[in-house]
């Protein structure tokens, strides 16, 4: 098999989704038994942003496969990206030590430098870019709990300017004919200027966008709600600043048809109430979260050929 990086959701094909999607409902049916060890394979995980999920999951998986990890939390201040080197020479130097590279940095443009290494990187997030393991689990917890992904309603709240989530899964639900609504958050700077929309940047395609308060009036349509948090780590004004957004709650669910499906990448702030964290249609605690971990072993496999 060629050398084959995950850097963008599109950087597989539908095809290759449903192959990955097998292998994980493979995953799934055998986990926690596995026999298969990995012999000579090590992966190095390199995190220059903080990370729950995404990380723990990975070297989870990676641990699963009996793949040793060798891992860097805070890549960032304890790598030689600390005294000027380049991601060019960081990759070469990587790729030395390790068949297999989980990069997440906040510069957007690191991505353009993994063709340098010589093992397949996978994309973990690059700044508010995109996160295409996301997308994925993603996907795959909307096929396992609605039975397919095609023509769905959905509405994708919150931040969808900065929050590369949602750049990275809005392709592949458009890919699949979803009718896709979005209500993103706003900021208010200042009372005495006008409020900004963090709405989905141009590049990644144009939809019908609704105010927060008109929100509740499309509920009883939709058939996938995809929450996210507004990036305040990303906006300098952060601190003195008003936002507004969609909030979910005991109120606001029950105007969810009984099929409708509630995720969220997490981590969440406010946008949603853990009140209605047990509520059936909330998927994104045990299930989402779960489906992260066979997803990313499933993609290991597929990418390392194992």
């Amino acid at each position: 098999m060629k050398l084959k990086n995950f850097l963008k959701i599109e950087d597989f094909s539908k095809e290759e989704i449903d192959l990955i999607f097998e292998k994980i409902d493979k995953v799934k049916k055998d986990y926690p038994s596995n026999k298969n060890q990995q012999n000579n394979l090590s992966a190095i995980t390199f995190f220059s942003e903080p990370s729950t999920r995404t990380r723990f999951s990975f070297e989870r998986a990676l641990s699963y496969l009996k793949i040793p990890v060798i891992s860097s939390s805070d890549a960032s201040g304890s790598s030689s990206l600390k005294k000027g080197e380049s991601f060019k020479d960081t990759f070469r130097t990587l790729s030395q030590y390790s068949d297999l590279i989980v990069f997440r940095h906040f510069d957007e443009k690191w991505v353009e430098y993994a063709k340098y290494s010589r093992v397949p990187v996978i994309n973990a997030g690059n700044g508010s870019g995109e996160h295409p393991t996301q997308a994925l689990l993603d996907l795959y917890t909307i096929k396992s709990e609605l039975g397919n992904i095609e023509n769905k309603n959905v509405l994708i709240c919150g931040d969808l300017k900065l929050g590369r989530t949602v750049h990275s899964l809005i392709k592949v639900l458009a890919q699949n004919n979803c009718k896709i609504l979005t209500c993103p958050s706003i900021l208010y700077k200042h009372e005495s200027l006008p409020p900004i929309s963090l709405d989905l940047p141009s590049s990644y395609g144009f939809y019908p966008s609704i105010k927060i308060n008109e929100v509740e009036d499309y509920l009883e349509d939709i058939d996938i709600l995809y929450m996210t948090r507004t990036q305040k780590e990303r906006i300098d004004e952060y601190n003195t600043a008003f936002f507004d957004f969609f909030k979910l709650d005991n109120r606001t669910i029950n105007k969810l048809k009984d099929k409708c499906v509630i995720l969220h990448p997490l981590p969440r702030n406010e946008e949603i109430s853990e009140e209605v964290d047990d509520d059936p249609r909330s998927a994104y605690h045990e299930r989402q979260i779960k489906n992260g971990l066979y997803t990313r072993i499933a993609l290991i496999q597929y990418l390392l050929q194992c």
